[in-house]
């Protein structure tokens, strides 16, 4: 997986399935009052997350709390059959995020 490796070290990663509600690795959805440490406490490390996963939650997820300063950003359908993006505001807003200091990009395949 092509993660950077600050958000494999972080303990912020949960599962989910095809309707997307976040769930901790016990398979429970994430519920209550979030980033308090009975929150926090349930949520995995990236590697037993990646262990976890199965046919009812195959995919993972990572929980975003405000503290640690982490902005995930979800461009959908902006790139052609040959890896390039369909709009020059697309490069323009990828560009920006960099001079920012985003560190990693994916673009066009699931992690």
């Amino acid at each position: 997986m092509n993660l950077p490796k600050e958000l494999r070290l972080a303990n912020r990663w949960l599962v989910t399935r095809n309707d997307k509600i976040p769930r901790y690795v016990s398979g429970l959805p994430r519920s209550g009052q979030l980033g308090t440490a009975e929150d926090l406490a349930q949520l995995a490390d990236f590697n037993f997350a990646v262990n976890s996963l199965n046919p009812n939650n195959p995919f993972l997820g990572f929980a975003l709390i405000a503290e640690d300063n982490i902005v995930f950003i979800d461009l959908d359908d902006v790139l052609d059959e040959h890896g390039c993006f369909l709009s020059e505001d697309v490069h323009t807003l990828v560009d920006k995020a960099y001079s920012l200091g985003a560190i990693h990009i994916v673009t066009g395949k699931q992690i």
